[in-house]
């Protein structure tokens, strides 16, 4: 997906924003706000519960109404106030640090019982990134190593950052062909995509010991 012009500079901005409705507190104390604001990164795995992402670990890409390939990923938090927060996540290529895909959003933290703010839902209070089809990244998007930024800001301005190494991979068993294709970095927009290759070329395989009468 094409990057508007921008999104570099929309990734240092702190913007105000608010993820409470009208009845909601307009303020959400997790912690204690008068120490520094900490953020642990999470992702939601398909099929799973969300859990922290580790440096160096896998996300899944999963197909969202929209179509496309995102990957889930957000921030648990503390000392923070969890109505007032605002998430920016982006995936940048650590050779050329170029930013390849970017997603900002306001989002809703709840107390976990521990002293952690978390999400308050999977889709609307996580972000969202499209990694897939990218036509701004110069190598397949899954299976490479990428650096994921993480950004939380208050509405008073207090902020906290976090980047570690994440890779991407197509997770889903009856989407991963499609997956890979969309993933290419040479796949055309609205183009077909066909069968996983290695799957092909394994039933080719079968098919021929079959004829030649060996066992496959």
């Amino acid at each position: 997906m094409l990057l508007k012009r921008g999104v570099v500079a929309a990734l240092a901005a702190a913007v105000g924003a608010t993820g409470c409705s009208d009845d909601a507190p307009t303020t959400c104390p997790i912690g204690d706000r008068a120490r520094p604001l900490e953020i642990v990164a999470v992702h939601w795995p398909a099929g799973g519960a969300v859990e922290d992402l580790v440096d160096g670990g896998a996300v899944e890409l999963v197909r969202p109404i929209q179509g496309g390939k995102v990957v889930y990923v957000g921030v648990r938090a503390r000392n923070v106030d969890g109505c007032n927060v605002q998430l920016t996540a982006a995936l940048r290529d650590p050779a050329t640090q170029q930013v390849i895909a970017l997603e900002q959003r306001p989002v809703r933290l709840v107390d976990g019982g521990d002293g952690w703010g978390r999400a308050e839902s999977t889709f609307d209070h996580l972000a969202n990134v499209p990694a897939c089809p990218n036509a701004a990244a110069a190598r397949d998007v899954d299976g490479a190593a990428w650096a994921l930024e993480l950004r939380l800001d208050e509405a008073g301005g207090r902020t906290a950052t976090t980047t570690l190494v994440v890779a991407p991979r197509c997770g889903l068993v009856d989407e991963e062909a499609e997956c890979r294709c969309e993933c290419d970095s040479d796949y055309e927009l609205g183009a077909a995509c066909p069968s996983d290759p290695v799957d092909a070329g394994d039933d080719a395989i079968a098919d021929a010991g079959v004829d030649a009468g060996v066992d496959a």
